[in-house]
């Protein structure tokens, strides 16, 4: 499919299709969803707590770096 087929496809500008193939743009979160009923794939989504839980669980038995306590601090505040 060239780009100018898929941009037909998405109707969007031929000129998006080239940078985000080119790596110097991405499609916003409207144009993404498009792509993923389009295209009948999915995006992965990281959710940004279960990964600090999977730090917190892998440093259990490990020292806290000065890091640690800065991101402790700031969700404490919350």
């Amino acid at each position: 499919m060239t780009q100018k087929d898929f941009a037909l496809l998405l109707q969007e500008k031929e000129s998006f299709i080239s940078k985000w193939e080119s790596g110097s743009s991405k499609p916003d979160l409207e144009t993404a969803k498009k792509l993923q009923r389009l295209l009948k794939i999915t995006f992965v989504t990281i959710d940004e707590d279960v990964v600090e839980a999977e730090k917190v669980e892998k440093n259990k038995n490990s020292e806290f770096t000065l890091g640690d306590f800065i991101k402790k601090a700031r969700n404490n505040r919350t």
